[in-house]
Order: structure tokens, then sequence, then C-alpha cells
């Protein structure tokens, strides 16, 4: 008996390949990893440009502030709205505006909460950072490049286990059918 053997030429390719993309903006300024190096959970791949969020952080602070101080002011004006209302100096309608001032500046609070947590948000994914262990592929955008939510920065594959995939012409494949494929019956398909 002498084995068949044949040969062909294979793909390896990662069990799990996560591509790394940004979820923002802005111009690539580090690249904090070797190209085919193995990389951890967490590991900080690239630094996108922090500059504009930062100002956008800095910004919704001071909209919360301003949403703070407004709030107070409304809380203020209904407390002394509403003993004045009793003694009659000031009107039901102007006590009632004072108290829907007051409503509209809480959501105005509640509104500049959710920009500022987005903002904190946006300036932490100025840090792209890697989402399994594995290999760490070529990067594709390198240092200065204007990247977007679009563009792929990079492929991380884990390797352990790989897979490997063979292509097979037409004739093997009818080969294969023809060695291992029965019909019901057990007897071999012709």
């Amino acid at each position: 008996d002498v084995p068949m053997t044949k040969e062909w030429i294979g793909t390896t390719q990662g069990d799990v390949n996560a591509d790394i993309f940004p979820k923002v903006s802005g111009y690539l300024l580090k690249m904090n990893y070797d190209e085919g190096s193995t990389v951890q959970v967490g590991q900080l791949l690239f630094e996108i440009d922090p500059r504009p969020y930062q100002a956008a952080l800095d910004a919704a602070q001071g909209d919360l502030e301003k949403a703070y101080a407004n709030q107070r002011k409304s809380e203020s004006d209904v407390k002394r709205y509403g003993s004045l209302v009793r003694e009659g100096a000031v009107s039901k309608k102007e006590y009632t505006d004072a108290v829907r001032t007051n409503e509209m500046n809480k959501a105005a609070v509640s509104t500049v909460k959710a920009a500022l947590e987005q903002a904190k948000l946006n300036l932490d994914w100025t840090k792209v950072t890697s989402p399994i262990t594995g290999l760490a592929g070529s990067a594709i955008a390198q240092v200065g490049d204007l990247v977007d939510p679009s563009k792929k920065l990079t492929t991380i594959s884990v390797i352990d286990p790989i897979k490997v995939i063979f292509p097979l012409s037409e004739n093997e494949y009818i080969w294969y059918q023809k060695m291992h494929l029965t019909n019901k019956d057990g007897a071999p398909v012709s």
C-alpha cells in the first residue's frame, strides 16, 4: 500500500479577527504598538488628537454650570411666588409661569448632563484600545492621517487556535464526493 498524498496551498487565518476602527474623527497622533506583535485586551493601540474633544468637554461643563444656575434661580422664584400668590401680591399666571420655567430648567439640566457624558465618551474614544488579546496586523492608517469611524486602522487576530483554508478544484471536489458520500442504502454514490 502506498499512501496517496496531495499538496494544496492554504491560507492561515486567526480564529477571531477584530477589525479596529476609531469611534471619533481626528488626526492620528501616535501608534503605540509594534506591527506583528502580540497585544493584550485594553492595550493602547492608537491616539487621536484629543484637543477638539477636550474643548467640547469644557464647553459642556460650562453649559452644565449655566443650566444649574438657571435651575436654582427658577426654584427660588417658585418658592418666592408661592408665598406671594397666597397673599395676592402675584397673579396665579405668574406663579404658573415660574413653575413651568423651573420644570424646563430641570429638563435643560438633564439634557446638558447627557451632552457632558457624550463629550466625556468622545474624549475617551480618542484612545483606541484592543478589544481582544491577539496578534496585531499592519497599521492601515499612519500617524498624521485624518481618520474617521469608517476608516479601518488595523486588525487583531487570535492565533491560538488558527484556521487554514484550502481551496479545492472542481475535480478534487467531485473525487471527494465519490469517495466519501453514500446513498441511503450505504452504497457509494456513483
